[in-house]
């Protein structure tokens, strides 16, 4: 497969948009835009500061992958605890796992630690040999953070509200072992760099305030 990446997104980052190729940056992660196959995806790597070394980029891709599975996997649960119920108007939640995967360089890119590599004057567009690609969804009209990392949302609109159901569903549906905060997967010691530990989701358990989607639906 042939991925187009435009030159230099990284000229574009901190511009605080969509720009040039460029999509956005997390606290351990770069997205910038690709084209496969005359389709538009995000593709993610981690940034040098958090990763050195090409095989640690890609198990961290690896986690990522499972921890979008995982989630993907409770929304449907969700939903069809939803469906179940019969009551109406509470929207289906689902995760962008389809057609989502992880690519790997023909052409290997040396590790961030070899200094021929840093000599370069070329900023490579892909900096390690492996990325996660995910299709590229529309630019929201409006982004909404539901929760904090280790804070419970409260949130009182029929979204957000939803959201939280869903935070709820997965510690009872997976009796205690996973929790989804702010859009990141807490559940074990390999879930990620936000994982807390299993006081972070007795805590959601005692601050959490069930809302009427949580009662209308058994929760």
């Amino acid at each position: 497969e042939t991925v187009l990446v435009q030159k230099n997104w990284r000229e574009h980052i901190g511009c605080g948009g969509r720009r040039g190729g460029y999509l956005g940056y997390g606290l351990y992660k770069y997205a910038f835009e690709g084209k496969i196959q005359e389709k538009d995806f995000a593709l993610f790597e981690w940034k040098e500061v958090c990763c050195q070394f090409n095989e640690e980029n890609f198990n961290k891709l690896g986690s990522e992958l499972v921890r979008l599975a995982w989630g993907e996997y409770f929304a449907e649960s969700f939903n069809e605890r939803i469906r179940s119920s019969s009551v109406k108007n509470i929207p289906m939640l689902r995760w962008n796992t389809k057609d989502t995967f992880i690519g790997k360089l023909v052409d290997e890119v040396k590790d961030a630690t070899d200094s021929s590599q840093n000599s370069s004057l070329v900023e490579p567009s892909i900096r390690w040999n492996a990325f996660l690609a995910a299709p590229l969804l529309p630019k929201p009209t409006r982004e909404a953070k539901f929760s904090g990392n280790e804070q419970a949302g409260s949130n009182t609109d029929r979204l957000g509200m939803c959201v939280d159901a869903f935070a709820h569903h997965t510690v009872i549906d997976s009796v205690g072992e996973f929790l989804f905060a702010d859009l990141q997967g807490n559940f074990d010691q390999t879930s990620g760099p936000w994982d807390k530990g299993a006081h972070t989701i007795q805590n959601f358990l005692n601050t959490h305030k069930c809302n009427d989607i949580c009662h209308s639906i058994g929760l």
